[in-house]
């Protein structure tokens, strides 16, 4: 899942993990037609600088494509904000200009975690679009399509789904490109976040087979790749799970260097399935703390992701039998998670019930038979 990893079936571990990456910020904004208001000063030489602006501000979101393709989305943020700034300044507010430029700061802020400015740069697109009266307009799926993203790290599979339906509708007549197939892609991980991996390895595989048909960006197929193998892995198909696993972390790695934030995702997963599924624990512990490592230092040691990790490490840590170290960076883990997530989500109540279920086992042994 994107956001929070965990299984349901009884007696099994309860994994909080990094989950899957939201997104990897592909924009397909349309391009804009004559008939878009532009808003001009009256005097030639106020003229003649909003051309330049414009021209600026177009550079600077060819700029920030670039940025993003290398995985650096804060300088693609960056970039795309001041590329706003002065489209917003020459332009009508609701030109296809500045709403391209809010959906491509908002893929940012998705793929940077910020889901509240992602949620609030969207809302602002989308009622610029419906506004216009253009109820197909394929910028309208891309709102929708955030949105139901913001919605997915809320756990809230329910409105999730329907705004990806209400995308998927849109994009109907665009059925072999990379937008559908990364649509699918997180229509797949709402399915398997509410409990139905079956049709989310069907939905993932789709996904797959139409970014195989045209130019997709190599997070995509990581990020495709990564869900198949969760989807399988909730099905207990372990062997089938783990060449995905390692395809969807190989795809990253010849891609960025070895502390890129992108890559800690895959590592995390990769670290749970070796962890909770072949409870293979030296495997597992470098690849949690590698990206552990990775979130704290390109995050922030408080950042949700990293305290994510972090329970995970904690708590094989504890069944290793180092519970002190173990548990210390559980609490961790744990407390910033309840303060981000809140003391009633279900994750933060699963996880602390198998926390003190591996205490009492610790602190009351059963006596090994002779």
């Amino acid at each position: 899942m994107k956001g929070n990893s965990r299984t349901t079936h009884a007696g099994t571990k309860v994994a909080i993990g990094v989950g899957l990456a939201i997104g990897w910020c592909a924009c397909f904004s349309r391009a804009p037609v004559a008939s878009d208001p532009v808003v001009r000063p009256a005097d030639s030489s106020s003229g003649v600088d909003a051309v330049n602006a414009l021209a600026d501000a177009e550079k600077l979101a060819e700029k920030a494509v670039r940025l993003r393709e290398a995985g650096d989305y804060e300088g693609a943020a960056s970039a795309t904000e001041r590329a706003l700034a002065l489209r917003q300044a020459s332009l009508a507010p609701d030109h296809p200009l500045v709403v391209t430029s809010l959906l491509a700061l908002a893929w940012c802020r998705a793929k940077q975690y910020d889901y509240s400015r992602s949620q609030v740069l969207a809302s602002r697109a989308l009622a610029l679009l419906q506004a216009k009266g253009r109820p197909r307009d394929p910028q309208i799926a891309e709102a929708a399509h955030l949105l139901a993203l913001e919605a997915l790290n809320r756990r809230d599979f329910v409105a999730a789904k329907r705004l990806f339906w209400w995308a998927e509708e849109l994009l109907q007549d665009r059925p072999e490109s990379a937008a559908y197939a990364e649509l699918l892609n997180d229509l797949a991980i709402a399915y398997l976040g509410d409990g139905d991996p079956s049709r989310a390895e069907r939905v993932f595989r789709h996904a797959l087979a139409v970014a195989g048909r045209v130019e997709s960006a190599p997070l995509l197929l990581s990020d495709i790749q990564g869900g198949i193998a969760e989807s399988l892995r909730h099905q207990r198909k372990d062997s089938e799970a783990e060449p995905f696993y390692l395809e969807s972390l190989r795809i990253r790695a010849a891609r960025f260097p070895p502390d890129h934030p992108s890559l800690a995702a895959p590592l995390n997963n990769l670290a749970a399935f070796y962890h909770y599924r072949k409870h293979d624990l030296p495997r597992a512990e470098p690849l949690y703390r590698r990206a552990l490592g990775i979130y704290a230092a390109k995050l922030s040691p408080d950042h949700i992701r990293t305290a994510q990790v972090r329970i995970n490490l904690g708590l094989l840590l504890c069944e290793a039998g180092e519970w002190d170290a173990g548990e210390r960076l559980f609490r961790q883990g744990i407390d910033r998670f309840e303060a981000v997530m809140g003391p009633e989500h279900r994750d933060v109540n699963d996880t602390r019930a198998y926390f003190e279920k591996l205490m009492r086992a610790r602190d009351n042994p059963i006596p090994k038979v002779p």
